[in-house]
């Protein structure tokens, strides 16, 4: 028997990223209700977690309410890499309750849960599904009495229930609501050919959660969750401010910017297609050192092509390669979830220690963006996170028109996106295409503000004198 007074411990769910939006994982000895339509991932989650506690020495017993057998449902999990066969039958124990439920209602699934439960000292039950075991009562109150009697037996013998419900009618599933400790639901979306898929946490007692939905995949390793960014925040600590400068490789243009890019600051760099944004990314990269690494995470320039063009202005991408000191981690363009490729920034960021890197470019974000409403606050969550990781960063965006003599912001309000701003342009002038660049922003500094000629060669960008 549980004391009430003992604090509450936490288990973790065996997601990735889960345990992250409900703020460390379910409470043991609770009861958790989690709702989806068919297909959504309720099967997969719940097995995930059974698995996940086999591992950290607890038993699991999944009880299924509906008239179908274990075999088919466990041949697909085994293809996911998360299972692990070697635990059922001795730590996760499939078992129907279906008999039970057909002889005597859910009175008979009480009784199941009592017996079989201590029979394998089980420290999680799962109940699959609710939709059976409302059909089985006579009415709301009987039905709400006897889930009343799960969560009892549950704080009695010490275990903690997860519930899946598919589709259940509001009517029907406001007491299994009303009751549980947490509710879960899975759910998906759709805009135009590309759906996404989603979880949000409706109810946690005892503890703060993420908010919102969070976007979702289940793959061959069966569900993750990415956390949405600008949800996760609280983690992010400001870089202390610092005199420290970084040069971008041109020496010109760290003139403009009064002695180099402010260290732990995000920097636009906006201009046409072929106005060298990547090249001054690559020249950016191309002062990296093992005090400061280099990561480079594109989009639409594979890594051949990339070392190919940095070698074309006489920097030696491979070289710094092999040196340990820049990295390039491209994402091939395909519908991708913007906060995985947040995550896998943020991860490589970590993993590698970057202090110098360069995003090239926005529009790779806002195509895997399923709401554009949300981007601006995205960005800035990302250009935080980097910068509380002591990053200087340089992100490249494309303008809409080739050759313009005015530029546009790619986001409405990027005022808390970019620390810097720079401006690469091109206009034709007596029958020349010529290239411009000015420095429009530094925060907290000095800069130049006047515009720039320049060319691009075998030494990279040369900036030339004031451009009338």
């Amino acid at each position: 028997m549980t004391d009430d007074s003992s604090p509450l411990e936490r288990m973790p769910t065996g997601v990735p990223g889960l345990d992250r939006i409900l703020g460390g994982g379910l409470w043991k000895g609770c009861v958790y209700l989690v709702q989806g339509a068919p297909g959504s991932g309720k099967t997969i989650l719940a097995n995930q977690l059974c698995v996940a506690n086999a591992r950290q020495g607890g038993r699991a017993l999944y009880v299924s309410l509906l008239a179908e057998s274990f075999a088919g449902m466990l041949q697909h999990l085994r293809r996911l890499s998360f299972f692990d066969a070697s635990v059922v039958g001795e730590r996760v124990i499939y078992i129907s309750g279906f008999a039970a439920l057909e002889e005597s209602g859910l009175a008979g699934i009480v009784a199941l849960l009592r017996n079989e439960t201590q029979r394998y000292r089980a420290n999680v039950v799962v109940l699959d599904a609710l939709l059976p075991a409302r059909e089985a009562v006579a009415s709301e109150l009987q039905y709400k009495r006897r889930l009343l009697d799960v969560q009892a037996l549950g704080a009695l013998c010490g275990f903690t229930t997860v519930m899946l419900a598919t589709e259940l009618a509001e009517r029907d599933s406001l007491p299994a609501r009303q009751m549980a400790d947490g509710v879960i639901e899975l759910a998906g979306a759709t805009r135009g050919v590309r759906d996404e898929r989603s979880i949000s946490v409706r109810k946690f007692r005892g503890s703060a959660t993420s908010s919102g939905y969070h976007a979702m995949r289940i793959t061959g390793d069966g569900m993750i969750v990415f956390p949405r960014l600008e949800a996760e925040l609280a983690d992010a600590e400001p870089s202390a401010g610092s005199d420290h400068r970084l040069s971008c490789g041109v020496a010109r243009l760290d003139a403009m910017l009064g002695g180099g890019l402010p260290a732990c600051t995000m920097t636009g760099v906006i201009g046409a297609p072929g106005t060298c944004k990547t090249s001054l990314g690559l020249q950016f990269l191309g002062r990296a050192t093992a005090q400061e690494r280099g990561l480079l995470f594109g989009f639409f320039e594979s890594p051949d092509s990339l070392r190919a063009n940095a070698a074309s202005i006489g920097v030696d991408l491979a070289a710094l390669e092999t040196a340990g000191v820049v990295r390039i981690l491209w994402q091939p363009q395909g519908e991708h979830l913007l906060d995985e490729l947040a995550y896998r920034l943020l991860d490589a960021v970590d993993a590698f220690d970057a202090k110098r890197v360069v995003i090239d470019g926005l529009e790779g974000w806002l195509e895997a963006a399923f709401d554009l409403d949300r981007m601006t606050r995205f960005m800035t969550a990302l250009s935080i996170k980097l910068r509380s990781r002591g990053c200087t960063a340089l992100m490249t965006s494309e303008t809409k028109r080739i050759m313009d003599r005015d530029s546009e912001l790619p986001l409405h309000g990027a005022s808390p996106i970019y620390d810097n701003l720079i401006g690469i342009r091109r206009i034709e002038q007596n029958g020349r295409l010529v290239r411009l660049i000015s420095v429009a922003k530094v925060r907290g500094s000095g800069f130049d503000p006047t515009v720039h000629a320049f060319d691009i060669g075998a030494q990279g960008i040369d900036i030339g004198d004031e451009w009338i």
